[in-house]
């Protein structure tokens, strides 16, 4: 993977989200959802939500992607319409989360033709031991604040040097925001942070 400079990954993601040149639309078109409804939502419609995994991808360079919270994939799918360098992707989801990966597969497998591995279970399970590190995790949960402690140290023990870790919700929901900056402060690391729908930071080890 090519060296991630943080400062350099914000300056160009924020110039496209400024443009608005491209909509949430225009990218989840492609994949599918449960409710068609869904695709008349904000959230949806937005320019700075999927888009924002659109941009990065166009900016970044990684080998091998973990998503954390992998259900519908529509985040991992749009990272993947613009990035060619990886390898090899793995979504999970906690056990609890009674949710069928069958969409978010299909959507997965539409945009990227590598290897690739799910597993619907609880993060320290033995499927979850890996040789490798990877360098980039998309953190994509609102969960209490011991357990996005618990993600975020997970991450950061499998992540390669010189990885990303991007986390969502942000500014929205206060277990997240609290977790990151509080982890960041303990290991002193870097982070920075972008204004996309509920708020995204990045991480770099």
């Amino acid at each position: 993977m090519k060296k991630n400079n943080l400062q350099e990954i914000k300056k160009n993601i924020d110039i496209s989200l400024k443009s608005k040149l491209i909509s949430g639309k225009t990218i989840l078109d492609r994949f599918l959802v449960i409710d068609e409804e869904s695709r008349k939502t904000a959230p949806y419609l937005d320019f700075s939500y999927a888009t924002f995994y659109y941009y990065l991808g166009k900016v970044i360079k990684p080998r091998s992607v973990f998503e954390i919270g992998f259900d519908l994939g529509l985040l991992s799918s749009s990272f993947f319409l613009s990035c060619d360098s990886c390898e090899f992707f793995f979504g999970f989801k906690e056990k609890e989360e009674n949710l069928s990966l069958r969409l978010g597969k299909r959507n997965i497998n539409s945009v990227f033709k590598k290897q690739k591995k799910y597993h619907f279970g609880n993060l320290y399970d033995d499927e979850m031991n890996f040789s490798n590190h990877w360098d980039l995790f998309i953190l994509n949960t609102e969960s209490s604040y011991d357990k996005q402690l618990q993600y975020l140290e997970f991450c950061y023990e499998s992540l390669s040097e010189d990885g990303l870790i991007v986390v969502e919700y942000f500014n929205s929901h206060e277990p997240s925001k609290k977790s990151l900056l509080d982890f960041c402060d303990n290991k002193k690391l870097e982070f920075i942070s972008f204004e996309t729908r509920y708020g995204t930071a990045i991480i770099k080890k």
